[in-house]
């Protein structure tokens, strides 16, 4: 998917949001809730890191943001995977997109889910590089992540 979305130009007329957008949105939630101290906290911290990294061609563009299980359907008829669910797609960094699948995973401290990490980039290297320093920021994308849905819940 990552790879059709670096080469995807989209029509003129059609916006995504995008991560900036997705600060604001959090920005304005956490605004109505100023007592919640560590959320914007962490906020500023995201804010600072997420400016502070390149957008480059490799590892950043579209991505469905919301790319769990539920969200896709292997039809066997077909050896297809379909994808469904894009209502959340943003422009964000790839690494984003990867944290979403895997938020379960790297969210559970258990020794083998560093293996399932290992081998879920080991496929997805295979057909997408990415850059190592983008896997060494999975946890602050968690966290963004994590904060985005909290801001959406407080809205």
């Amino acid at each position: 998917m990552h790879v059709r979305s670096q080469e995807y130009e989209p029509p003129k007329e059609i916006k995504r949001k995008n991560w900036r957008d997705g600060l604001d949105h959090i920005a304005v939630a956490l605004g109505r809730h100023p007592h919640e101290k560590e959320a914007l906290m962490e906020l500023d911290n995201l804010r600072i890191w997420l400016y502070s990294l390149k957008q480059t061609k490799p590892d950043y563009g579209l991505i469905h943001y919301d790319f769990q299980q539920d969200n896709m359907f292997w039809h066997t008829s077909t050896s297809q995977f379909h994808i469904i669910d894009f209502d959340d797609a943003m422009y964000h960094w790839y690494a984003m997109d990867i944290v979403a699948a895997l938020a379960d995973v790297l969210d559970n401290k258990e020794r083998d889910s560093s293996r399932q990490v290992e081998c879920f980039l080991r496929g997805y290297t295979a057909i997408c590089p990415l850059d190592k320093q983008m896997i060494e920021h999975f946890p602050k994308f968690l966290r963004y992540s994590k904060l985005y849905s909290f801001s959406r819940i407080k809205s």
